[in-house]
């Protein structure tokens, strides 16, 4: 991972974060995702409410950024999907964090976080979702979840929809991805011109392969019907 070097206020900053962590730590939290499986270098369990208090206090950095996701701790990996600079090197940071996530809540943050926040972000959640790459796609269906969440205007949701439902169906699709891809589709299809109709009739036939893809029609359906 690049930016390796940091200056002397972003150690500072680094320093001073660690020990911001440490003061919210809630065991409670962070027994209950151990008992779930959800493994992290080290997990306070802090909640996402005080890490955004806590990133508010920085500057965006992309070394301190980097830094905080090679600390490998739950909280510092979530903090840097919020101290990112959204620019190039953003970008190639985003990508190596994708490949290196592994649990559900920091993808969600790559997605609704980071991803949202470059200029081209409609681009790269299109960039992602075709990519054939489970992480990357599941980052791009948390990314078009938050696009597309509440009261917002529809550009770009048709374009969307159509690179979902044109998703190699002969893949396999794990279960992170599927239920991510479905809570995109759940949002974009509101305000799609597609016909909500046929895309009920694609992922019913999908809910017919596995449990998951019928946990994904069940969200998309409800929020169709709730709208």
């Amino acid at each position: 991972m690049a930016f390796r070097i940091l200056s002397k206020q972003a150690e500072v900053s680094l320093e001073n974060i660690s020990t911001q962590v440490k003061r919210h730590k809630n065991g409670v939290v962070a027994d209950a995702l151990k008992k779930a499986g959800i493994t992290y270098t080290m997990s306070y369990g802090v909640s996402v409410v005080h890490l955004r208090n806590i990133a508010s206090r920085y500057t965006r950095n992309n070394a301190l950024a980097a830094a905080l996701w090679r600390k490998g701790w739950r909280e510092t990996m979530m903090l840097s999907t919020l101290l990112f600079e959204p620019d190039e090197k953003g970008k190639q940071l985003l990508e190596e964090f994708t490949l290196d996530a592994s649990t559900e809540e920091v993808f969600q943050q790559l997605g609704m976080h980071m991803l949202t926040e470059f200029e081209d972000a409609q681009q790269l959640r299109l960039e992602y979702l075709q990519s054939g790459d489970a992480k990357k796609r599941i980052v791009a269906g948390y990314a078009i979840a938050r696009r597309f969440t509440g009261r917002v205007d529809a550009t770009g949701a048709d374009e969307l929809v159509q690179a979902m439902l044109n998703l190699p169906q002969q893949e396999t699709f794990g279960r992170m991805e599927i239920l991510a891809i479905g809570k995109a589709m759940a949002k974009a299809g509101v305000h799609s011109n597609t016909s909500k109709k046929d895309i009920l009739k694609h992922y019913q036939r999908m809910a017919k392969t596995t449990l998951d893809w019928g946990t994904a029609y069940e969200l998309i359906k409800t929020e169709f019907e709730y709208r």
